[in-house]
């Protein structure tokens, strides 16, 4: 994890924050995780105890985080991994986020 030092609100931030950690099936085995990123969300796949899966398992649309997670730690979202009845019975993520426009 790499860590900065924002000088105008001296506050130390990490540039990645986990915003979704879900499972992605009924036994627990594999969580689906995606964090912010600096600002360019990447989402990943990992075994429950906390190691990468092998590259036999890749997991297709895992990688790119944008739309699965917020952008900013601030933002609230939810995520739902719905597994049957989805377009062609693919397994997906719902997810939301939402801010609220200050004038």
């Amino acid at each position: 994890m790499h860590w900065h030092f924002r000088a105008l609100d001296k506050k130390v931030e990490c540039r990645n924050h986990i915003r979704v950690i879900q499972p992605m099936n009924f036994n627990g085995q594999k969580l689906y995780v995606c964090g912010t990123n600096a600002h360019n969300p990447k989402d990943y796949v990992i075994n429950a105890n906390l190691t990468h899966l092998p590259r036999s398992q890749y997991v297709p649309g895992v990688g790119l985080g944008i739309g699965k997670c917020p952008y900013d730690p601030a933002d609230n979202s939810t995520a739902v991994y719905v597994e049957n009845g989805n377009p062609f019975g693919l397994p997906a993520l719902v997810s939301s986020t939402l801010k609220a426009e200050v004038e």
